[in-house]
């Protein structure tokens, strides 16, 4: 029997004898069932300290799940961040590549102007000759 308890006590094992009163009196107060319950693990409502246990172990869990979701977090931030600078970097070096082509577009266009302006003028060096 003491080889019994023993086992149930460090495994919290759900089995022993049910031939005792606290079974019969469930209907009595919470209180006495819960103590009775953790003297004799078996009955209806596992023991206390095996909910207490039972508690922990899934509070371990969360814990151990939300440390690595934070971890997955953090990470996902540094690849962001990363994507973040090396966008900036790339948007920079096309503000400079658009800058440069309107600059190139400009004075080719001002070039183009500057050729119809002078074309549909009369060449001054044509009428200073016929003039003189």
């Amino acid at each position: 029997m003491s080889s019994i308890q023993q086992q149930s006590q460090g495994q919290q094992a759900p089995y022993c004898s049910k031939s005792n009163s606290s079974s019969s009196s469930s209907s009595s107060s919470s209180s006495r069932n819960s103590t009775n319950s953790s003297r004799n693990p078996g009955l209806e409502t596992p023991p206390a300290h095996e909910q207490q246990q039972r508690h922990n172990q899934e509070h371990q869990q969360q814990q151990h799940h939300h440390h690595h979701h934070q971890q997955q977090q953090q990470q996902w931030q540094q690849h962001q961040r990363y994507h973040y600078h090396h966008q900036e970097q790339q948007q920079k070096q096309q503000q400079q590549h658009q800058k440069q082509q309107q600059h190139h577009q400009n004075q080719q266009h001002q070039q183009h102007h500057q050729k119809r302006h002078q074309h549909q003028q009369p060449p001054p060096a044509a009428t200073s000759a016929s003039a003189a």
